[in-house]
């Protein structure tokens, strides 16, 4: 497998906007090693039934080859998050933030700076991990030495385009947000949706407890999707991901009572 290549690279994992004249932004923003085709599905689905605007970034070291991330730090994907949610911010009433695995976490790290972010949209947040990738490396041989990791999901999904292989070195970037994340939770009073899938291998099952242990708000809901693995914003069960988003992006909008919780619990 040449490290040069992406899954399903004929399609546009670029950088795209959804643009509105409407109150309402969302900021999605993709996983590690995958591409914004991650969140495109989950986009067209709510600008077009709802308007809203959507932003989704292409984080630095993605969409190129697997040595793009050589090196990454995580704060060059906060700059990129900043960066497109201030954009939002200066035209949009309401701006929700979202994301799925790294994207998930990053949608966090910014609920924790920015108060005044409307609501927050995690689908199989990585902020805890089964460790997956403790299989038996791939060792590149080059300029540097690079170790990669098979990766068990996403395969044959005809709407993910992404790396074929994990690179250590994002995996580092992303345990050190990871840190960061976690020590700012209590900071989290906005909003919250968490949806995970049943059978995801990489995110832990208890990531969810984990969050809602740690942050502070009062309006939060946790859904399973039972059919599910990791990637779930391109899996079979996404018209259900984003009729719950939908659903709560506009209770909120619609002015809930502050402080009076959506559903705490599962479905």
């Amino acid at each position: 497998m040449s490290e040069y290549r992406m899954s399903n690279h004929h399609l546009d994992g670029t950088a795209f906007e959804l643009k509105s004249d409407g109150s309402v932004g969302v900021l999605l923003m993709h996983g590690l090693t995958a591409t914004t085709t991650e969140v495109r599905l989950l986009a067209d689905r709510m600008h077009a039934e709802t308007g809203y605007a959507i932003s989704a970034p292409l984080l630095p070291g993605h969409g190129k080859m697997p040595a793009a991330l050589d090196g990454i730090r995580y704060e060059e994907w906060m700059q990129t998050a900043v960066s497109h949610y201030h954009q939002l911010a200066t035209v949009h009433e309401h701006v929700f933030v979202g994301g799925e695995s790294t994207g998930g976490v990053l949608a966090l790290a910014l609920a924790a700076r920015y108060p005044d972010i409307a609501g927050v949209l995690c689908y199989a947040p990585a902020l805890k991990l089964q460790m997956p990738f403790f299989m038996p490396p791939i060792i590149s041989l080059g300029a540097m030495l690079r170790i990669h990791f098979p990766k068990p999901e996403s395969d044959n999904n005809a709407y993910w385009q992404g790396y074929e292989v994990q690179p250590m070195s994002g995996v580092r970037a992303l345990l050190r947000l990871n840190k960061d994340v976690r020590r700012r939770l209590p900071s989290i009073k906005q909003p919250l949706l968490i949806i995970q899938g049943r059978n995801d291998t990489t995110v832990a099952a208890d990531c969810g407890d984990l969050i809602r242990a740690g942050v502070q708000t009062a309006v939060y809901e946790h859904h399973w999707l039972e059919n599910s693995g990791h990637v779930l914003l391109v899996e079979d069960e996404i018209d259900l991901a984003a009729d719950l988003t939908i659903k709560f992006m506009q209770s909120i909008i619609n002015g809930r009572p502050s402080g009076s919780p959506l559903q705490d619990g599962e479905s």
